[in-house]
């Protein structure tokens, strides 16, 4: 049976297909302990999306039951589950369908662990202290609060522990964010967002622009 998909985005380079499956296999699945459902469900819109160029995918609910032989009761559950550890974003749902960005491994903060390149392994890195790994935090932010989404000015932004230290959180780069000084009183000794900023971020069309860029450390 041909399933017939509605027209898709305009197309972008898709990404290195063996590189990505590594980054997967080693990766994403161990870091977010995806099930097999869940595997199946983020693999078929990685290869009918992502590996075809497409950032966003335009597809029915129906299609994407068959295309992973999953119940469509199953495929939305999976898609909440996905969406909530951040790894796609549902761009438009309605009757025909789906429109879903997902988000490559590399594009995750934190999942795909990288190198500096004195060789060092960046988990064993102290990013609070040394100024350039300070500067790669912001760069990975792209210069944005993480919490709210606020431009950063350059001497006007901090770094914020998602886990305090005050509760052993680490000087590690994935345990800092920039955040704007407002939001960073705010969050105070906790280990969450604020509530207010946290749910302006999920709603905003450019959540994933905080912390979406991988880390560069020179």
């Amino acid at each position: 049976m041909k399933i017939k998909h509605s027209r898709r985005s305009p197309k972008s380079s898709p990404p290195n297909a063996m590189r990505l499956w590594a980054d997967i296999e080693d990766h994403l699945t161990p870091a977010f302990a995806l099930s097999s459902s869940d595997r199946a469900v983020y693999f078929y819109l990685v290869r009918r999306g992502r590996l075809q160029g497409q950032r966003v995918l335009r597809i029915a609910a129906r299609a994407l039951a068959i295309g992973t032989r999953l119940s469509r009761s199953t495929v939305r559950l999976v898609l909440r589950r996905l969406g909530g550890k951040r790894l796609l974003r549902i761009r438009k749902r309605s009757y025909q369908g789906y429109q879903i960005e997902v988000m490559l491994p590399r594009e995750i903060p934190g999942c795909v662990v990288p190198r500096a390149h004195d060789g060092k392994n960046l988990e064993t890195v102290d990013f609070f202290q040394t100024p350039k790994y300070r500067r790669a935090i912001f760069t990975r932010e792209r210069r944005r609060c993480f919490y709210c989404l606020r431009r950063l000015p350059r001497g006007l932004g901090v770094l914020d522990h998602v886990v305090p230290r005050v509760r052993f959180g680490r000087n590690s780069y994935r345990n800092l964010v920039a955040s704007c000084v407002d939001c960073n009183t705010r969050k105070g000794r906790r280990s969450t967002a604020p509530s207010a900023n946290s749910t302006a971020r999920k709603s905003s069309p450019r959540a994933n622009s905080a912390g979406g860029a991988s880390l560069s450390v020179n």
